[in-house]
């Protein structure tokens, strides 16, 4: 078991041509069974080019009291002595470079997702495992609008609309079910329809 467990699942993944940004705010609890407050958080990460760790709210170096990278993902040692907290991290990643067709990649016409089974890690950093039940709260897609003119998500639609670059729109899902990462998906490009 892992030393943590993530609760809730807050994205904001922004598409653009050769790189997609992704945010993600993750409320992680202690997991009591195995670990003490102040214990270090192991995350996956694979070919993620991380931009910035905070751990509510505060900003996060690495070293011996931030993170450390590793070739498997992150170990974050900075998380305090609370028994739950919010970890914020970004990443940017390349899709359209992702031939290993796993995580996110873009293929024909369209960006999608293949999270089965250790897929998420190269999404963003996270607890990759099956045994890992999040909900995802709120993900947020955003692309051009004439790529992309479709954007899907697992869960509920509850926001579209446009960028402030009037070329761009979003859209806003929420999944109100607890679910492994690998059932995660997400889609956007020029869908036809029947």
């Amino acid at each position: 078991q892992p030393n943590y467990w993530i609760r809730e699942v807050e994205l904001d993944v922004k598409i653009f041509e050769g790189e997609t940004k992704v945010e993600a705010l993750i409320t992680c609890e202690l997991n009591t069974a195995v670990a003490s407050p102040g214990a270090e958080l192991v995350l996956d990460g694979e070919d993620l080019k991380l931009e910035t760790v905070e751990v509510d709210g505060v900003s996060l170096a690495e070293g011996s009291s931030g993170y450390k990278l590793t070739d498997n993902g992150m170990i974050i040692t900075g998380v305090g002595s609370s028994p739950s907290f919010k970890l914020r991290t970004a990443v940017a990643i390349e899709p359209e470079k992702n031939t290993q067709l796993s995580g996110f990649y873009y293929s024909g016409c369209m960006y999608c997702t293949q999270m089965e089974a250790e897929g998420f890690r190269r999404f963003t950093y996270f607890l990759d495992r099956p045994d890992v039940m999040a909900k995802y709260t709120k993900v947020r897609i955003e692309a051009d609008k004439k790529k992309c003119p479709v954007l899907l998500g697992n869960g509920n639609k509850i926001g579209e609309g446009y960028c402030e670059d009037a070329s761009r729109h979003f859209a806003v899902f929420q999944d109100p079910f607890a679910k492994p990462s690998y059932l995660f998906a997400i889609v956007a490009g020029d869908l036809g329809g029947i």
